[in-house]
């Protein structure tokens, strides 16, 4: 799990969330070419975070917003939060790793719902989310896919925001579109709000951070995650 590298904060100044990153916004993300996304390792045999329920007594109440983005149905049994940045190399690996299956087993049968709030460590993430959000509902978990899956192409390009335009190409944003997005405030705000809330009202530290029907786990296997929700599904 990639420790948190940003100061989060509000100024009061028309409703303005403000957001210190690391050093100044554009500050590349500190991820390589190692990153567990692009590994051709099979999941089973990598290393897997340990899920940590939080403490007893200790459940969250989380209110499903209009705008967030939500993954499955909305009369799912389950409802899965998750806070993730997207140059997170262990947040690319649940993408790339755990969550088809998920989909597959639980999301995709009505069983669970995932809620994906954005959690963004430095500037280059920050402008991914946004770009993301750009895309609309329809298409913004296919974006995900794509930032995720190609990670550590368009992360540690030589150019990251042009490695960034490249995958919005991809997903079917023009240049003029992309440079659009990224001096739209509105989606900035939103953005930075998420992880705002994220920080101050559910205490998110590092990316990704799930919560289970309102219990704090960090990221997890397939295995982890069936042996958790199969209990609580059976039990509703």
């Amino acid at each position: 799990m990639r420790n948190m590298l940003v100061i989060l904060g509000v100024v009061a100044a028309v409703a303005v969330v403000g957001y210190a990153v690391y050093e100044k916004f554009g500050q590349p993300a500190a991820v390589t070419a190692s990153a567990p996304a692009a590994s051709n390792t099979p999941a089973a045999s990598r290393p897997q975070a340990t899920p940590i329920p939080a403490a007893a007594g200790d459940r969250l109440s989380f209110v499903i917003k209009p705008d967030d983005m939500v993954l499955g149905s909305a009369d799912a049994k389950v409802t899965m939060v998750e806070y993730a940045s997207l140059t997170c190399p262990h947040c690319a690996n649940f993408h790339v790793s755990t969550l088809p299956a998920l989909k597959t087993e639980y999301i995709d049968k009505g069983l669970v719902k995932l809620v994906y709030r954005d959690f963004p460590l430095d500037g280059l993430a920050l402008r991914a989310a946004m770009m993301a959000q750009c895309a609309g509902p329809d298409r913004y978990f296919g974006y995900l896919e794509l930032l995720f899956g190609r990670q550590v192409q368009w992360a540690t390009a030589k150019d990251p925001l042009e490695g960034l335009a490249a995958i919005g190409k991809i997903g079917g944003m023009t240049d003029d579109q992309f440079k659009i997005c990224l001096t739209d405030k509105t989606v900035e705000q939103k953005v930075l709000a998420s992880a705002l809330e994220g920080e101050k009202t559910y205490a998110v530290r590092a990316t990704p951070t799930i919560f289970i029907d309102g219990l704090r786990y960090s990221g997890m296997s397939i295995e982890q995650l069936r042996s958790i929700l199969d209990p609580i599904i059976a039990s509703k």
